[in-house]
């Protein structure tokens, strides 16, 4: 069943999230995007459904998160507060431009 109210975008970005209730910063794949969440790869730490994190994509400030579920090593994000329409289009644009192998704008 798919719940979800919002298309998501495939990219390929990679993101640092960091959980709330401590531990370091670790480094993740994001495979798909919306203004309101996303899908995160992360083959090497669990993360619990429920858990809330920061997570950052290159010199932007930190989005508050939570894990709304998880499938494997992917899990399923949730913003507390969805993305801006221009921060959306350019990690998306920024996406598409590392595909490409064109320089991001």
């Amino acid at each position: 069943m798919n719940l979800r109210i919002e298309d998501r975008s495939r990219v390929s970005l990679h993101g640092i999230y960091r959980l709330q209730n401590g531990g370091g910063e670790r480094g993740a794949l994001i495979v798909d995007l919306s203004a309101k969440g996303c899908r995160l790869l992360d083959r090497l730490h669990p993360l619990p459904v429920g858990a809330e994190l920061t997570l950052t994509f290159g010199h932007l400030n930190p989005f508050a998160a939570k894990v709304c579920w998880q499938e494997g090593s992917f899990y399923g994000i949730e913003f507390l507060r969805p993305l801006h329409a221009m921060v959306l289009d350019h990690l998306t644009r920024t996406a598409a431009d590392l595909r490409t192998g064109r320089r991001p704008r």
